[in-house]
């Protein structure tokens, strides 16, 4: 059985066509954007939504997941996926559940804690649906509902989707770290008072897997190799966890902060540290 750690490092949505059903404020292109600043808004007071992908070529679907979004911790979605890009045959129905694990924490001096306007200072929330890794999909419904919604509409800066790696062997004890990191700057004045020039919050996660097999060597050596210092991932460290806010904590979509060796214990048994800096 792998462990719950999964990697998500070939996004299917950059290959996708994407449409939503009703008038989106903002385009739903901005989803495969991998800035977020750039977002997916729904209309005033519409929170609840369908989006279809499509694809040209088959692909292998096993995660939905939306990194930035200001989903309330009730929403749900369901994720259907079809062999075909009119989405009539249909592969697999995740039916309807639970996406969004916990919502960003208040940011001082933003009345809309959720949404776009705290991403860059810690706020927003994550919203995944893990489902049995299917093939030859070339049509994917989603369909989000969150009529808890703070903000009265749906709001997204990112959309993952695809095939996720999982070691036989996750983190062990003390091999996952999770922090914020501030870019704000202490000054003082004339008059001794310490002042600050607020600059950006962000995640950065550390996780050391100490025990792979050949087999996950030779995956996470593909995974380096393919996306580099330049191209995010989207890593879950604890998928699955009953604690709630600890999988919501531990998920990330972002970048090496470097490129890591793999060192090799034996010929058979090798180990990586990885850095990962949020978008």
């Amino acid at each position: 059985m792998a462990s719950p750690l999964r990697i998500l490092y070939d996004n299917a949505t950059d290959r996708a066509t994407l449409l939503s059903t009703g008038v989106s404020v903002l385009p739903v292109l901005n989803l495969k954007s991998n800035s977020k600043s750039e977002v997916w808004r729904t209309s005033a007071t519409t929170t609840s939504v369908t989006l279809t992908a499509t694809f040209s070529s088959p692909e292998t679907i096993s995660a939905a997941v939306f990194p930035f979004c200001n989903f309330s911790p009730t929403a749900t979605m369901r994720v259907r996926l079809y062999s075909d890009q009119a989405c009539t045959v249909q592969l697999l129905d995740s039916g309807t559940v639970q996406c969004a694990l916990g919502s960003g924490g208040r940011v001082a001096g933003l009345t809309a804690q959720q949404s776009a306007n705290a991403y860059s200072y810690g706020g927003g929330a994550t919203a995944a649906v893990w489902v049995t890794p299917t093939s030859n999909v070339q049509g994917i419904k989603l369909d989000v509902v969150d009529s808890a919604n703070l903000q009265g509409y749906l709001e997204a800066a990112k959309l993952v989707m695809g095939s996720y790696f999982s070691p036989d062997y996750g983190v062990g004890q003390g091999e996952a770290s999770v922090y914020l990191d501030d870019s704000t700057e202490h000054y003082r004045t004339d008059a001794g008072n310490l002042l600050s020039d607020v600059g950006y919050r962000y995640k950065k996660l550390a996780i050391s897997l100490t025990f792979m097999t050949p087999s996950d060597r030779a995956n996470t050596w593909k995974l380096v190799k393919q996306v580099g210092k330049s191209i995010p991932i989207f890593v879950s460290v604890f998928t699955g966890n009953t604690d709630r806010s600890l999988e919501q904590e531990y998920m990330m979509f972002g970048k090496f902060t470097s490129l890591s060796e793999i060192g090799a214990i034996n010929y058979n048994v090798f180990s990586v540290p990885m850095e990962i800096e949020a978008v």
